[in-house]
């Protein structure tokens, strides 16, 4: 590790992580989080997602991914397109999950464009239909 990443809260954040430690981790991040930066709000999404370093809370996962999603941010995405094919702390929404997932694979989230094109198989028209609507009101809120 670089001198500069010794001091980042952000990269050390992330190697408590990786060593399991995801209080430390996770007190880093939300400070970060909090200032608006997707990255560590996707990664706290995670943390509550999988309940690591606890039990899993899919309505504050959904809470997290959701504030990095709507900066454009595509690995929340693609989580949020998980929570919503799955009904994890929201009503089950294959429209929803598709929406997030090819928002996801457009940015280039690789598992996102897989996940899309399998969802895609499965979704009736009229939920792609209503899936197409919640993409375009988001790219409108975007710009």
């Amino acid at each position: 590790m670089e001198q500069s990443e010794a001091s980042d809260p952000f990269v050390i954040a992330k190697e408590a992580y990786f060593n399991n430690d995801f209080a430390t981790a996770l007190t880093l991040w939300m400070p970060l989080a909090e200032q608006g930066l997707p990255a560590a709000q996707c990664n706290i999404g995670t943390i509550y997602h999988f309940g690591f370093g606890g039990t899993e809370d899919f309505i504050e996962a959904h809470k997290w991914y959701a504030k990095a999603a709507d900066q454009g941010f595509g690995p929340a995405m693609h989580n949020l397109g998980v929570l919503y094919h799955n009904g994890q702390g929201v009503r089950k929404s294959l429209s929803r999950a598709f929406m997030w997932l090819k928002l996801a694979a457009d940015r280039g989230v690789e598992r996102s464009i897989f996940a899309r094109d399998a969802l895609q198989k499965i979704v009736t028209p009229a939920e792609l239909a209503r899936a197409e609507g919640y993409i375009a009101k988001f790219r409108q809120r975007q710009h």
